[in-house]
């Protein structure tokens, strides 16, 4: 069962504190950088990027994680929920660019160049973390679902009940008439 949720609210908080994290990882690989003399390269908005698409990641398993222990199937509220994350994850996206921008100007002069070098690896991370949000969302990455019985265990009792009632009047009834199974013998 769904527990009541903004599923889009609570992806954009862990994302939000993503991007916290992300700016805090950027500006650690900048002191290394620095004292490695790679700071104005485009090293630099590599592992921007690449720190922006690992803490995104981390945020997505955590949404994921927490979508998995609240839905019990796949049905309407799955769908919404997904669909909740990824509006919040593309909205994540979007704001990439200003995200790095601290590592895109140290990584030389601003030009044209970087940003479009920049904005390629930032688009190859939404791509690719993209297909994992609608793997998710289609089930295959997904935690399995539970069986109906597992979710409903008070009616599938109250059906194993009546279906057990159901056999043992069958059984008394054919008893009752006399009916015997196809080759016993009937005492006379």
């Amino acid at each position: 069962m769904s527990r009541n949720l903004d599923y889009r609210a609570r992806a954009e908080e862990v994302l939000a504190f993503a991007r916290v994290a992300i700016r805090q990882g950027c500006n650690a690989m900048h002191a290394e950088h620095s004292a490695k003399g790679m700071l104005q390269s485009g090293a630099t908005v590599k592992a921007a990027v690449r720190v922006f698409r690992d803490r995104t990641a981390e945020a997505l398993r955590q949404i994921f994680e927490e979508i998995g222990k609240r839905i019990d199937h796949r049905g309407q509220a799955w769908k919404k929920a997904t669909a909740a994350v990824s509006a919040a994850f593309y909205d994540h996206m979007r704001q990439a660019p200003d995200v790095l921008g601290s590592s895109l100007r140290l990584a030389n002069s601003p030009g044209p160049s970087v940003q479009t070098a920049a904005q390629a690896l930032i688009d190859g991370v939404g791509k690719d973390l993209g297909a994992e949000i609608r793997a998710f969302s289609d089930g295959w990455t997904a935690p399995k679902p539970k069986r109906w019985n597992e979710r409903h265990p008070a009616i599938y009792a109250l059906l194993l009940v009546i279906a057990g009632s159901l056999i043992g009047a069958a059984i008394s009834h054919l008893a009752a008439s006399g009916t015997s199974r196809p080759g016993s013998a009937v005492a006379s």
